[in-house]
């Protein structure tokens, strides 16, 4: 669990283009030991209305709640700790990899008509940073070290001086989030949706990517999986963790589209995630399973996939 959520916030500063604390995700994480296995959903979120002047809906920024629910009660280091790799990652800098490198060729020309994303994604020679090349992420290095340090934590980004300036900000880049919205955003932790498997169990995040539990037990009956609807939707990101006693986390982000919608808020270095169901956005589906034997304590495997063709 400590893993995962280290290695989300820290996917947030190395793959922004499709994991961040604009956006969301899903996790399933197994207790080997307790023979337990939860289901924490926090996708980025639908709008029930936007305010007028709202010109790219953001999406309610979900990651930083899940993730805190995923450590609740499970983690062994303190959330602080977890944070400060990615906090320092962004603040120093970090190699441009392939992937980011190629999400930034495809969405090169609205990126970079954003100032705040022109600030942080851009070349001073002109163009979008490439392969190799640094990044360095002030913003987002600061914001990070907020969460660290406020005595809210994590709740700090929905109803304190960071959530603030959220508000603030979303509004001049377009986005339009409220006060009200982020206060109610929520998460789902339920347990893990389960599908037989032989004597083993698919142990699947309940409602995150709804065509799995069918598309499992059409693979066990020997038949092709039913039309996915959701291929080709949202770009996104996965990670799967294990450790020596047999506990396992497999998570999914997404921001809904490469990049989000495109705008950084103004001094956060955050990238906000495009709102599902407006224009064509699509909810990005969320697929994580583990393949366990829990009343056993057995692990089999971790699986994830990113984005609606995986």
């Amino acid at each position: 669990v400590d893993a995962a959520v280290a290695g989300a916030l820290t996917m947030a500063v190395t793959l922004p283009s499709r994991a961040g604390l604009g956006g969301g995700g899903a996790c399933v994480a197994l207790d080997a030991q307790r023979g337990l296995a939860r289901s924490i959903v926090f996708p980025a979120g639908a709008r029930a209305d936007v305010p007028p002047g709202t010109d790219r809906p953001a999406a309610l920024p979900a990651m930083a709640r899940g993730l805190f629910a995923l450590h609740l009660n499970a983690g062994r280091f303190k959330i602080e700790d977890l944070i400060r790799p990615a906090e320092e990652l962004a603040r120093m800098g970090t190699e441009i990899s392939r992937t980011l490198a190629d999400d930034l060729a495809v969405v090169a020309g609205p990126l970079l008509a954003d100032p705040s994303a022109r600030l942080i994604f851009g070349r001073s020679g002109g163009g979008v940073l490439q392969l190799g090349d640094r990044i360095i992420q002030q913003d987002l290095s600061a914001s990070l070290a907020q969460l660290r340090a406020a005595a809210l934590g994590f709740g700090d980004l929905y109803q304190g001086n960071l959530a603030e300036r959220l508000v603030e900000g979303s509004a001049a880049s377009g986005g339009g989030l409220t006060e009200a919205e982020l206060r109610a955003t929520r998460m789902r932790v339920a347990s893990a949706t389960r599908s037989a498997l032989g004597t083993d169990l698919v142990l699947l995040s309940t409602d995150a990517s709804p065509g799995m539990a069918g598309a499992v037990q059409a693979a066990m009956a020997g038949q092709a999986p039913g039309a996915d609807n959701s291929a080709g939707a949202g770009a996104g990101a996965s990670l799967v963790t294990l450790d020596r006693e047999g506990n396992a986390v497999s998570c999914a982000f997404s921001m809904n589209n490469l990049f989000g919608t495109g705008r950084v808020v103004a001094g956060t270095g955050i990238l906000l995630a495009a709102a599902p169901g407006i224009g064509r956005v699509e909810a990005a589906p969320l697929p994580v399973a583990i393949l366990a034997r829990p009343d056993l304590r057995r692990f089999r495997a971790a699986a994830s996939g990113s984005g609606g063709d995986a």
